[in-house]
């Protein structure tokens, strides 16, 4: 492990970053120094390294030296620490010419470990990544390049597969060449499905569905053949060996992170067209960047070409116009916590179409409609209980979603862990069996071998001779298979929020945690209860409602500047 200062513990003791981010700071300039750490006086040099080389860590693709603040630790005290302001950090910085280029100078000094850019701070790759993504997007719109932006039930998948039948049928494209990717695998697959029903309610010829049946819809890591043990790149298409595919539609883009899309545009065929289809108010992705929302942000600027090839659809089909729910979405999406927390006490307690409960209140009609809700997720459990011990397998997957625990934290009484534990509690003695009758299970790894992504989510049943077996949704009929046929599962009475992108429910049931998160976002619960189709019932105390409602995923990025 390389040494740094050992000044620099104050900052370790304070909580801005650990001793391994530094030795790894300490790591990387001896790599581009011939093995020698070069001499930095400066803390404050040291600590912009530390942060800038873990900001993916926080989802940012930079830090922000005018905006410095942000990066505090968030459980220091504002006076523990040294933390000026940012121009004493730009002016530090600015200095070690030797260890930092700036965009004009990137390209003639390779060995420069650093970016500064105006005052974002990158680590090279980032910066390069971030530049390139912003250079193809600059050329491909308006030509290789549209974006289909919506909310949820907004028509997003209808209008991509009339987009297919319209190319399909045009006579230049019947050769088209077609695939379909997502981030997911559930996503994909559900693309798929979307797609195919759309296409067969609209009556398509056979034709065009037959080419969408042969076009792969696959995760986008797939698609670019990742390998972890590839000895040359651990992507089969790059540059150098672009996709054989005329056009690539990309679903839920908003979990695109920054460096897949690089990895995206570099394998492209230089004249395949890229279509890419998302929310981008829904959560970004795990990893750096916040691509779409980018995207979306530049593409406002009316006139431009990225303007022109970008279309918003408005409408939504998901809940009724008007309706509570709709009103409850909107006025998250408006950042008003206020006008949230008007809305809801109309509808406290209601056990309506919109429900509001405050499970840190002793009051007894707050106690009471808290129990409610745990009788009604009760009964949910035992009624897909009985018809997966009855072999309904499809009225079993059916009953299953419509009602669905969606919870902000893993941990805790109100996280998946809480829930999970109660609930089999409730239905008996049973659950002490790993494959009880009933048991709601969700892939977490992919199995390409049978067609099962991390995400999906399906019922164990007993057969006609009562055998167990794992019923997942199916296209045209449910899929079964044996327990030891299946990859790494867990139980999920209770979903993460996350987890449910994509999805909708009857009955959603959002979960927020009572006590300070930095889970708690706009985006987590306007993905929350944009889920529910018929009914939504929100149990989150008013703090954790008005910081959900004003936080925003806040993360460093050039992008949307760059476009």
């Amino acid at each position: 492990m390389s040494i740094y200062p050992e000044r620099l513990n104050y900052y370790v003791d304070g909580g801005a970053v650990t001793k391994p981010q530094f030795s790894a700071v300490a790591t990387l300039l001896a790599l581009v120094n011939e093995g020698v750490v070069p001499p930095i006086v400066n803390d404050l040099v040291w600590l912009s390294f530390a942060l800038a080389l873990h900001a993916s860590e926080g989802g940012h693709t930079c830090i922000d030296l005018n905006e410095i603040e942000r990066w505090y630790p968030e459980n220091a005290e504002l006076s523990a620490l040294n933390w000026p302001k940012g121009d004493e950090w730009l002016l530090a910085v600015s200095e070690q010419v030797d260890l930092v280029a700036t965009p004009s100078t990137a390209a003639h000094h390779p060995r420069r470990p650093f970016v500064l850019d105006g005052s974002r701070l990158y680590v090279l790759r980032s910066f390069e990544e971030e530049k390139s993504i912003a250079e193809w997007i600059d050329s491909a719109a308006g030509s290789r390049l549209k974006v289909l932006l919506g909310g949820p039930g907004s028509g997003k998948t209808t209008a991509v597969a009339k987009q297919l039948v319209a190319r399909f049928a045009d006579a230049n494209d019947r050769d088209l060449l077609v695939a379909m990717a997502a981030p997911t695998g559930k996503a994909a697959d559900r693309m798929r499905q979307a797609i195919e029903a759309r296409l067969l309610s609209a009556k398509a010829s056979p034709e065009v569905i037959a080419r969408v049946q042969e076009s792969p819809s696959i995760t986008i890591h797939r698609l670019l053949g990742y390998s972890p043990v590839r000895h040359k790149g651990r992507f089969a298409y790059d540059q150098e060996n672009p996709l054989p595919y005329d056009l690539v539609i990309i679903d839920e883009a908003s979990m695109l992170s920054l460096s897949l899309m690089h990895r995206l545009i570099d394998a492209l065929h230089p004249t395949a067209e890229l279509f890419l289809v998302g929310d981008p108010e829904q959560l970004a992705s795990v990893d750096a960047g916040t691509v779409l929302a980018d995207i979306s942000l530049a593409a406002k600027k009316e006139g431009t070409n990225l303007h022109r090839c970008t279309e918003r659809l408005t409408s939504q089909y998901r809940y009724a116009v008007g309706s509570p729910i709709e009103q409850v979405v909107k006025a998250v999406q408006s950042g008003d916590a206020n006008q949230v927390i008007d809305l809801l006490k109309s509808h406290r307690n209601s056990n309506g179409i919109v429900s509001w409960i405050d499970p840190s209140s002793k009051a007894q009609e707050d106690l009471m409609a808290f129990e409610n809700v745990g009788l009604e997720v009760r009964r949910h459990a035992l009624e897909v209980v009985e018809l997966a011990g009855s072999s309904q397998y499809e009225k079993a997957l059916e009953t299953l979603g419509q009602l669905q625990l969606l919870c902000a934290s893993r941990v805790g009484r109100l996280g998946i862990a809480g829930w999970n534990r109660t609930v089999n509690q409730w239905i008996g003695t049973t659950t002490r069996k790993q494959w009880f009758v009933g048991r709601p299970v969700l892939i977490t790894k992919n199995d390409h071998g049978n067609n099962l992504y991390n995400g999906d989510v399906g019922v164990v049943c007993s057969d006609k001779n009562g055998e167990v077996r794992v019923v997942f949704d199916g296209l045209g009929a449910p899929r079964e298979f044996p327990t030891v046929r299946l990859p790494e599962v867990e139980t999920v009475h209770a979903l993460t929020i996350h987890k449910s992108q994509g999805s909708e429910y009857r009955h959603a049931i959002v979960v927020l945690p009572t006590g300070r998160s930095r889970l708690l976002t706009r985006e987590l619960l306007y993905t929350g209860v944009s889920r529910a189709r018929e009914q939504l019932t929100i149990v989150a105390t008013e703090a954790a409602l008005r910081t959900a409602v004003t936080t925003v995923i806040s993360r460093a990025s050039g992008l949307a500047d760059r476009l």
